[in-house]
């Protein structure tokens, strides 16, 4: 595999964990964020597929404005999303509805999908890392009290593990950079092999 010079880089993305974990890696980068509205979810898609639909067109918007992508600049953009037995928990639209998401992940595990979508030199790789999360038992006052104080409304599942949301894990099986929304160790492997950038 032919390695190339570092190109230039956007993320797709909009989210502050994103940018903290890319910018772990030292290298410079820009964020253009898509304007199209997010697809919807049929039901019908299993909840890693509806991940890299939702990156896609992420990708597929920025890439979409000529102006700004050439084809030797390398896009990344990410969609992560929880889901429990099939059933996807995106951001909670109010305080009732992140109350029940918390509480169906409660004494339970979930699988927190993100899925990528990449693009350079015209080419574009798709795909999708799962983490396995497993929350204590929370009593309601817990719940309460961390929607009151975190207003995990951006947040898919109602929670960031990275803040408060942290103390509700009991365990993690997979990457917890997949957790937070941008599963580094995967995006370095994915690139080196495909396009033979190194990160």
């Amino acid at each position: 595999m032919k390695t190339y010079a570092m190109p230039k880089i956007i993320l797709a993305s909009a989210s502050p964990r994103r940018k903290e974990i890319l910018g772990s890696l030292g290298v410079p980068f820009t964020v253009k964020v898509s304007k199209k509205k997010e697809p919807e979810y049929d039901g019908l898609e299993l909840p890693e597929e509806f991940a890299c639909v939702t990156a896609r067109s992420k990708l597929e918007n920025v890439i979409g404005r000529r102006s700004s992508v050439r084809d030797d600049t390398l896009v990344l953009a990410y969609d992560t999303i929880v889901a429990v037995n099939g059933r996807i928990f995106g951001k909670p639209k109010d305080e009732n509805d992140a109350r029940n998401m918390l509480g169906n992940l409660s004494g339970s595990t979930h699988s927190v999908y993100t899925g990528f979508a990449f693009y350079y030199k015209k080419v574009i790789l798709t795909g999708f890392e799962e983490t396995k999360v497993t929350f204590k038992n929370l009593t309601w006052k817990e719940i309460d009290d961390y929607i009151a104080s975190e207003k995990p409304y951006d947040k898919a599942g109602a929670y960031a593990i990275q803040e408060g949301g942290g103390g509700f894990v009991r365990s993690i099986d997979g990457d917890y950079d997949n957790v937070v929304g941008l599963p580094l160790d995967r995006t370095r492997k994915e690139l080196k092999s495909a396009f033979g950038i190194t990160l």
